[in-house]
């Protein structure tokens, strides 16, 4: 009996450290935001893909077009001293707000490489978590939107002094 208590009692210390991490993640996970206009939920899911894949960030298995989120594989940039080398991992959310209208979010979680002996060697990496990059995400949310909104907004030539005579 008093192994499986000790079983049972493992489980729930694995269960509530689990639950731990993942709320501090979310208290520190900044993410960017901004409202965006698209005709349809489709386009603005292909142009996301498309502003990822042109940062460099692989596509994943965390891409769900149904729930509308994108996490991205790792981008990895190794380096030869101890944590120099870093990877991240993108996230995007796109919440409806009305028809055409569209919240999208973005997060780049980042991780240490803090390996002392092979730093250079992906195999025995030992990633540590990091900050986040608020720079990347911001970004990454303003490539998204300038595919959505390719025109530029020009001023007019400043007017010419008139002559005197």
């Amino acid at each position: 009996m008093s192994r499986w208590c000790c079983v049972l009692m493992c489980l729930f210390v694995a269960c509530d450290s689990v639950a731990r991490r993942e709320a501090q993640e979310a208290k520190e996970a900044h993410w960017k935001s901004a409202e965006v206009s698209a005709p349809s939920d489709r386009m603005l899911w292909q142009l996301t893909l498309l502003a990822l894949q042109s940062q460099g960030y692989p596509l994943a298995a965390g891409t769900d077009p149904g729930a509308r989120k994108v996490e991205s594989g790792w981008k990895t940039d190794m380096q030869p001293f101890r944590g120099e080398g870093q990877r991240r991992r993108a996230l995007v959310k796109m919440t409806p707000l009305e028809k055409g209208r569209w919240k999208l979010e973005t997060r780049v979680k980042v991780e240490h490489n803090q390996n002392l002996v092979a730093p250079l060697d992906p195999v025995r990496a030992e990633w540590k978590p990091a900050a986040d990059d608020q720079a990347a995400a911001q970004i990454l949310l303003q490539h998204v939107q300038s595919r959505l909104k390719p025109e530029l907004a020009v001023q007019p030539p400043p007017e010419a002094p008139p002559k005197r005579p």
